[in-house]
């Protein structure tokens, strides 16, 4: 082998491996998220796009299960910009792991959830009356989306 094949093989090993690190580095993000493949991840991404800026506004389509079906791109900016968790949230308000910790589930089925947010952080399925924000997820396919 000459030298130029030699820094192709070694490139090309390179290129290989910082490929497959990244791949696994997003892969194992996912499953840390404590709420990976349960109906509250939707709503986690929801809370944190909407309220707390930390996505965008394809970030914020993925998450319904009629993608066709959800606000312009005008009005999610709109939102972001004027969105005040404290409207929404009367407590812990300040963080989206604080919001997330008065999620409440009711399951309705197998395939649908409902997820609430309720001031009792032991709330029981009883607080869905009182609940400042509700919405139904539907699962497709084994992954879980928010109806609309």
């Amino acid at each position: 082998m000459n030298k130029k094949t030699i820094i192709y093989c070694i490139l090309g090993a390179v290129l290989l491996v910082v490929f497959l690190s990244v791949i696994t580095y997003h892969q194992s993000k996912d499953k840390d998220n404590k709420f990976h493949a349960t109906p509250l991840a939707p709503v986690e991404k929801l809370i944190s796009t909407l309220y707390f800026k930390q996505g965008t506004y394809s970030d914020y389509k993925t998450l319904f299960s009629n993608k066709n079906n959800v606000i312009s791109e005008k009005e999610f900016k709109s939102y972001q910009f004027m969105g005040q968790p404290n409207v929404i949230f009367p407590v812990d308000n300040d963080s989206v792991a604080n919001v997330m910790k008065h999620m409440k589930q009711q399951q309705i089925d197998p395939n649908t959830v409902k997820v609430f947010w309720s001031k009792d952080l032991n709330g029981s399925v009883n607080s869905l009356e009182e609940a400042t924000a509700t919405w139904v997820m539907i699962k497709q396919n084994g992954k879980w989306y928010i109806g609309n």
